[in-house]
C-alpha cells in the first residue's frame, strides 16, 4: 500500500508542475501578442440583403469620424477617415487618399462617381478631394460659401454632387438639382442623404462643454455660443444698425473691459469678449434687464459663462447675460427692453458676483461699451 500510495503522490506531482508551465506558457503568450482591445477596431461593418461583408476597419479613429461608401455594383465598399485615409475592402477600387497631407479641415464625408472607379472627399469647409474618375465641378470656398458642411450627396443616374450645410444649405455642382432647406433653427443638420430627386436631413441637437473648469473653458462655450447663433440666426438678414441697447445693469460699474487682459482666475493674457459689470450700488444679487427688445434664444449652464441666457433681437444682433445666479425666462419667450431676465450671480468661473455681458454680430462679439445708451 506505501509503494501504491507513494506512486500516485509522485504523479500527482508531476501533473500539478505540467499544468503550472502550461499556465506559465499561457500568460507569456498573451503578454507578447496582448490581449484584444474594442476600442482599436471600432470599424465594424454589419450588411443586410444581398450585400456582403468584406472586412472590418481596424483604426484608432473614432467610430463618429469614419464614412462608408459602398461601390455601385455591390462588389465592395470604402471606409474614410477625418483624416482622409480611406481603406478598400472587397472589389471597390484603391485611386488614392489624403493619408500623406496635413489638413486644415477634417473630411465629413465621401461619394462614390457613377462608375464606382473613382470617388470624392468632402472637408468641413466645403473644399473637394477627386480620387480615380471623379471630376472636379466646383467648391464651396469657390462660391464665397463659410458655411459648415456636413455631407457629400452623389447619384449613380447624374454626373456631379452636392454639398450639404450644417444649416441646411445645399450647393449644386455639375448636373445635380437638389433643393436645399435653410431655416432659423437651433438643431444643425448631423446627416444628409437623397433619393427620388430630393433630400432627407438629419437634425441633431447639440449640447455645450462639460466637465472641470480650465482655461479652455471660457473660448469653448463662446464657441459654442457662436454656432447656436449661426443657425439660430440663419434666415436672418445682416444689420448694421448696431443701436438702441441699454445698459443691463443699473447704476453700473464696468469691472473688466472688451479685449485682451490678464485673467484674473488663470493668471495668463486671454481674449475677454465681453463687459463685465457690477451694481455701483453694491446689490451683489440685483436684477438683469434685456439690453434690448427681443426674444430668448437660449438658457445654459455652461462651464465657464455658468447660467447663461442669450437673446436674439433680429437681423443677426445677439445679447448674452453670463454668471447669473438665476434665470427668470424660458426659450422661445418675447422680452421687451429693460425687462427682467434673471439676477446677478457668480456662477461658471467666477471670482465674485458680477455680469458678463455680450453683444453678437453674426455670432461674432462686438466691443459692447461704445454700443450702448445709458
Amino acid at each position: 500500500m506505501n509503494g501504491c500510495t507513494n506512486r500516485n503522490y509522485t504523479s500527482l506531482v508531476t501533473l500539478a508542475i505540467f499544468l503550472a508551465r502550461v499556465a506559465l506558457l499561457s500568460v507569456c503568450f498573451l503578454v507578447v501578442l496582448g490581449t484584444p482591445s474594442t476600442a482599436s477596431n471600432p470599424g465594424t461593418v454589419e450588411s443586410t440583403g444581398e450585400l456582403l461583408h468584406y472586412g472590418d476597419l481596424r483604426s484608432a479613429s473614432p467610430p463618429n469620424q469614419m464614412f462608408i461608401e459602398s461601390a455601385p455594383n455591390g462588389g465592395g465598399y470604402w471606409i474614410a477617415t477625418q483624416e482622409g485615409v480611406i481603406s478598400v475592402f472587397g472589389d471597390a477600387g484603391s485611386y488614392g487618399d489624403l493619408a500623406e497631407i496635413n489638413l486644415n479641415k477634417p473630411i465629413v464625408g465621401m461619394g462614390s462617381t457613377p462608375s464606382g472607379l473613382g470617388y470624392w472627399l468632402v472637408a468641413s469647409d466645403g473644399g473637394i478631394f477627386t480620387f480615380g474618375d471623379a471630376q472636379f465641378f466646383g467648391s464651396a470656398p469657390g462660391q464665397n460659401s463659410n458655411s459648415d458642411f456636413i455631407e457629400i450627396l452623389t447619384s449613380r443616374l447624374t454626373s456631379g454632387y452636392a454639398l450639404v450645410s450644417a444649416t441646411g444649405e445645399v450647393l449644386n455642382f455639375g448636373d445635380m438639382e437638389l433643393e436645399g432647406r435653410n431655416s432659423c433653427s437651433l438643431t444643425p443638420v448631423g446627416s444628409a442623404s437623397s433619393s427620388a430627386g430630393g433630400v432627407l436631413f438629419l437634425r441633431v441637437n447639440t449640447q455645450p462643454e462639460t466637465g472641470s473648469i480650465t482655461a479652455e473653458s471660457g473660448p469653448l462655450d463662446s464657441e459654442f455660443l457662436d454656432n447656436l447663433l449661426d443657425h439660430a440666426q440663419q434666415c436672418e438678414t445682416d444689420s448694421s444698425d448696431l443701436v438702441g441697447f441699454l445698459s443691463p445693469v443699473a447704476d453700473a460699474k464696468i469691472t473688466s473691459s472688451f479685449g485682451l487682459r490678464n485673467h484674473p482666475i488663470w493668471k495668463q493674457p486671454l481674449f475677454h469678449g465681453g463687459t463685465d459689470y457690477v451694481s455701483a450700488s453694491e446689490i451683489y444679487d440685483g436684477t438683469i434687464n434685456a439690453a434690448k427688445t427681443g426674444t430668448v434664444v437660449g438658457v445654459f449652464d455652461l462651464v465657464a459663462y455658468g447660467r447663461t441666457v442669450v437673446l436674439g433681437h433680429g437681423s443677426k444682433l445677439a445679447t448674452v447675460y453670463a454668471h447669473l445666479k438665476n434665470s427668470q425666462v424660458i426659450v422661445g419667450e418675447a422680452v421687451e427692453i429693460g425687462q427682467v431676465i434673471g439676477r446677478m450671480g457668480s456662477t461658471g468661473a467666477s471670482t465674485g458676483p458680477h455680469l458678463h455681458f455680450e453683444i453678437r454680430v453674426s455670432g461674432l462679439v462686438r466691443n459692447p461699451a461704445p454700443l450702448l445708451d445709458e
